[in-house]
């Protein structure tokens, strides 16, 4: 029994020695475990302080490049604006430049336009003088070629009238005087062959004077005398119509030649006065 409680006290203190072995591995374990635990918290701490100083200089590099980039960004940004501004400044300048040189353009196209309005114009002017000059001239040409036609015509007309008259006076006279020749030369006996003679040239004279082959010429004239006594007095009348017409066809021709040579004259002074014009205006042309 005392060996069992030996024994038993024996496996007790062995127990309690292993205990405390066990106890104590624990406790070294714990220790280790603790150190490992600290030395690990420490080398945590480290990469802990590590980290956190790569993350202020990441944070100091990256707030460096940040103000880098934004003093690249301000300087880019004020080149880029004094350049706009420059630009615009050039764009002004050019612009205005633009404006300059077409209000020029537009100066010169308005001038050029007055100038070629004011020379149109001259021209319609010219073109319209010289349109009623020569209208007007014709119209005077007209007026006195009309006039002088009709005066002719009037001429003609009265000679006409004039020498049917004269005819007919003629012709009444050579009927009665055959008539008075052929009672004459019954009463006194007279050839009448003498008396056919004069009686077909007179009827011939009538004929002629009828129909107008009868030209009053001082030779026939002198034979229708010699036909008919009686018709000298118509012969006179005749030879003095004649003489008035002939007078008043030469008075008639000499007016005419005035009205010619006045009509020359003023289509004379007419044209000077236009060549004078037209110098005037070559000079004035010049001078502008």
């Amino acid at each position: 029994k005392k060996k069992r409680e030996e024994e038993e006290e024996e496996r007790r203190r062995k127990e309690e020695e292993e205990a405390q072995i066990r106890k104590k591995k624990e406790e070294a374990e714990e220790k280790r475990r603790m150190e490992e635990e600290r030395e690990k918290m420490e080398e945590e701490e480290r990469k802990r302080k590590e980290e956190e100083e790569r993350l202020r200089r990441e944070k100091e590099e990256f707030e460096r490049r940040r103000k880098e980039e934004e003093e690249k960004r301000r300087i880019e940004e004020e080149r880029r604006k004094k350049e706009e501004r420059l630009r615009r400044e050039e764009e002004l300048r050019r612009q205005k430049q633009r404006e300059e040189e077409e209000r020029k353009k537009m100066e010169e196209e308005r001038l050029r336009r007055e100038e070629e309005e004011r020379r149109r114009k001259k021209e319609e002017e010219e073109r319209l003088r010289e349109e009623n000059r020569r209208m007007e001239e014709e119209r005077k040409k007209k007026e006195e070629e009309e006039m002088l036609r009709k005066e002719r015509e009037e001429a003609e007309r009265k000679r006409r009238e004039e020498e049917e008259q004269v005819a007919h006076y003629i012709v009444s006279s050579l009927e009665s005087s055959m008539l008075r020749m052929q009672d004459y030369a019954r009463d006194q006996g007279q050839p009448l062959q003498t008396v056919r003679d004069r009686h077909r040239d007179a009827e011939k004279l009538v004929k002629q004077i009828k129909d107008g082959s009868f030209e009053l010429t001082p030779a026939a004239t002198a034979r229708a005398a010699k036909l008919i006594p009686d018709a000298e007095a118509a012969v006179r009348l005749l030879w003095q119509q004649i003489e008035r017409l002939v007078r008043e066809e030469e008075e008639r021709r000499e007016e005419e030649r005035r009205r010619l040579e006045e009509l020359k004259r003023k289509n004379e002074e007419v044209e000077r006065r236009r060549r004078e014009e037209k110098k005037k205006e070559r000079k004035e042309k010049r001078r502008e």
